[in-house]
């Protein structure tokens, strides 16, 4: 019963539905039992035509038709060969639609689980030098831009190769099918692993108007077809050599977390004094040196502090949500580029001077505390450099960054670093067209994945002009010394 319930729910090849599969022996035994039934068919049409045509010689004796007794029919040979025809026929038609050639999907899939269950050794184990075979269940759902793959192993699966299903079923389904598949989320569970498949490619997003950025209260900022910086990853870290698209992906960044909320502000800490500390001086504070991103960092934490009491200003209020969801004041973003060109110049100095004076450990101090509690406070934070090192920036921030960005080819010591695995299991990266690497925390993912950054298109926004329309449209002016929150912050 449990067997044709599970047969029904894989029959429509165009249902939505679940169909379930559970695999319970090899396909050479199973390939066994279906010629054994269709010889027994065979026979049985064979028998039954025989006692038909018996039956038609039996009615001529009894009628004493003068027919000849022995020849047979042409419509008892008719109906003969015309099942057998049709009988192939519809073998064939069904092995080809159920076959890994298949144009529909949901039939394909069900030799394609088949093969990969038993390839990869999920049905059995080796007990005391005995083969003991095992069963596994597959639900899966075809639906239009996604397909789910979840598996229940049973418990006789290792953790650590429950882990890998996700990676050799992508690997085999693109070795052994002619459609593009790339694996968007898995997750695990006891005994359960549940993949997110889709067939469409990555593509590009190319920033060359306002609107592309939608508006939101929270920080959401589409960074291609198919990932996005949201409030559940809301402090990042890039890194990526010259030339890599980093400046081109702050850029986006910057414009779409402007864009998402016109109360939204940005703080830009600048290591090298360069293109980006002169534009962002036209919408937002600016420190180029050490001493201003100390005292920009002091003034954010008294703002999160500021937030933080106003949220906890009604002791009785049993709301658990982010300041900009309260009170509809706007997000913050502080971004602090070319962080290691900065540190590395306070660290020279630093050797200079007595312990109690040096200036990095203060600004650490107060990066580290907006990183670790900014997010309740809708401050945000992206840093980003050329190289990251665990001597910049520790394991306590780092493993707090949701986001990290790694543009163009990673170096093993940057695969450990920004993503703590070997540079062997990261996936290959498009370094031409300046692809990267990202990983998005709270989505389940079992590793990076590749993609491709936005491309901010300078011609159709400029940059610096766009930031100052708008500084202008925020109700300030449009340079540095009209916009009503621009400032430089210099060494004093």
């Amino acid at each position: 019963m449990i067997i044709m319930i599970e047969w029904l729910s894989r029959l429509l090849p165009t249902s939505k539905g679940v169909a379930v599969l559970t695999i319970n022996d090899s396909i050479v035994n199973t390939d066994k039992r279906r010629r054994r039934a269709t010889k027994d068919l065979f026979k049985l049409w064979t028998g039954t035509c025989i006692i038909l045509e018996v039956g038609r010689v039996i009615q001529k004796i009894v009628t004493r038709t003068s027919e000849s007794l022995i020849s047979i029919s042409k419509t008892s040979f008719a109906i003969y060969s015309g099942g057998i025809m049709l009988a192939v026929f519809t073998v064939l038609a069904w092995r080809y639609f159920h076959s890994e050639y298949s144009p529909l999907e949901r039939w394909q899939l069900e030799l394609l689980l088949r093969r990969f269950s038993e390839t990869t050794d999920l049905l059995g184990r080796t007990d005391n030098e005995v083969k003991q075979t095992q069963s596994v269940r597959w639900n899966y759902q075809v639906m239009e831009h996604t397909t789910i793959v979840e598996v229940f192993t049973g418990g006789h699966v290792s953790l650590e190769n429950e882990h890998d299903i996700g990676r050799r079923l992508l690997a085999f389904l693109n070795k052994e099918t002619t459609r593009y598949w790339e694996m968007m989320t898995v997750e695990y569970d006891t005994g359960r692993v549940q993949i997110h498949f889709t067939h469409e490619p990555e593509q590009r997003i190319i920033v060359d108007r306002l609107d592309v950025m939608p508006r939101s209260e929270s920080v959401y900022i589409p960074l291609s077809s198919r990932f996005s910086w949201t409030d559940r990853q809301p402090m990042g870290l890039i890194v990526g050599p010259t030339g890599s698209g980093k400046t081109s992906l702050l850029k986006s960044i910057i414009i779409g977390f402007l864009e998402n909320d016109k109360k939204n502000s940005v703080y830009t800490i600048d290591g090298k004094d360069a293109f980006l500390s002169v534009s962002m001086s036209r919408i937002g504070k600016v420190a180029t040196d050490g001493e201003g991103a100390i005292r920009l960092t002091e003034e954010l934490c008294v703002v999160m502090k500021n937030r933080y009491d106003e949220m906890n200003a009604d002791y009785a209020s049993e709301l658990d949500k982010v300041h900009t969801e309260i009170f509809h004041q706007g997000g913050i973003l502080l971004v602090a580029d070319e962080l290691l060109a900065l540190v590395a110049t306070m660290q020279a100095e630093d050797k200079e001077v007595k312990p109690a004076d040096r200036l990095y450990p203060k600004l650490y101090k107060n990066l580290l505390s907006l990183i670790v509690k900014g997010r309740q406070a809708s401050i945000s934070v992206i840093i980003s450099g050329q190289m990251m090192p665990a001597s910049i920036l520790p394991t306590e921030a780092r493993s707090s960054l949701g986001m990290r960005i790694s543009l163009g080819r990673t170096s093993p010591q940057q695969a450990q670093e920004v993503f703590g695995v070997s540079n062997r299991e990261l996936p290959s990266v498009d370094a031409e067209h300046y692809g990267g690497l990202i990983l998005l925390d709270g989505l389940n993912w079992d590793g990076p994945k590749a993609f491709l950054p936005p491309m901010y298109d300078d011609k159709a926004l400029p940059f610096k002009a766009t930031l100052t329309k708008l500084a202008a449209s925020r109700g300030g002016g449009g340079t540095p010394q009209d916009a009503g929150g621009g400032e430089h912050l210099p060494v004093t």
